[in-house]
């Protein structure tokens, strides 16, 4: 069975409904169970919304995901703590970007 998560490139300017999958999907990609999704939907650690009685995440979190579950297993993080540092590994990653433009001349 394939174990390591997929990577995902996604276009940015995407928008509409392709832009929402389901948690079933999500899980899939990044070979996490549903119930993990779930309940951090439910502790309001991931934000989802309900499309005809079904959680739908946005394909945009899919990174945020992989690298809260990457925490989670190798510091042994509760989910809270999980998703700061990943909001917060972004944050910088973000930062960083705007740096190295800045010092291009952009």
């Amino acid at each position: 069975m394939f174990t390591q998560p997929i990577t995902v490139v996604l276009d940015e300017t995407a928008s509409g409904p392709e832009r929402w999958m389901p948690v079933q999907e999500v899980a899939r990609i990044c070979c996490m169970s549903t119930d993990w999704l779930v309940t951090r939907i439910e502790d309001q650690v991931l934000e989802a919304t309900t499309i005809e009685g079904c959680y739908h995440l946005s394909t945009s979190c899919i990174p945020r995901i992989q690298h809260m579950a990457v925490i989670e297993r190798q510091f042994d993080a509760d989910p809270h703590l999980a998703a700061l540092v990943a909001d917060l590994m972004e944050e910088v990653r973000s930062l960083r970007q705007q740096l190295a433009f800045h010092r291009r001349g952009g």
